[in-house]
């Protein structure tokens, strides 16, 4: 005999998964970690020369935050202006031929556009 309710909780039911916590705010550029998922507001961008630019988001504290190529398609036609979208923090190490460390670039992948 099945008793309603039963298999929701044991946890075979419907539920949705548990909504991944956004970070956002002031500082975000210091203070994110790899991996977690950002809601940045700032003038999206194309920087340096076809067939491959880079995509640049600047936030508000002028920082630039890197868009991963897979999303040029979701994001075109918002050069110059002001987004909001979501993505997952890359931290990408950029090292010259000669071996000279240039820092660390900030990537955002699996964008979302908010507004």
């Amino acid at each position: 005999m099945l008793i309603p309710g039963l298999l929701f909780a044991q946890g075979r039911g419907d539920a949705p998964p548990p909504e991944e916590p956004v970070v956002s705010g002031a500082g975000l550029y210091d203070r994110a970690l790899p991996g977690q998922l950002l809601e940045l507001t700032g003038r999206y961008s194309l920087w340096g020369s076809e067939p491959f630019p880079d995509l640049v988001l600047t936030d508000e504290e002028g920082h630039e935050w890197y868009i991963a190529r897979e999303n040029r398609r979701l994001l075109s036609g918002y050069e110059q202006r002001i987004l909001t979208v979501r993505g997952r923090l890359e931290l990408r190490e950029m090292v010259l031929a000669n071996g000279q460390h240039l820092g660390t670039r900030r990537v955002l992948s699996e964008i979302t556009l908010v507004r």
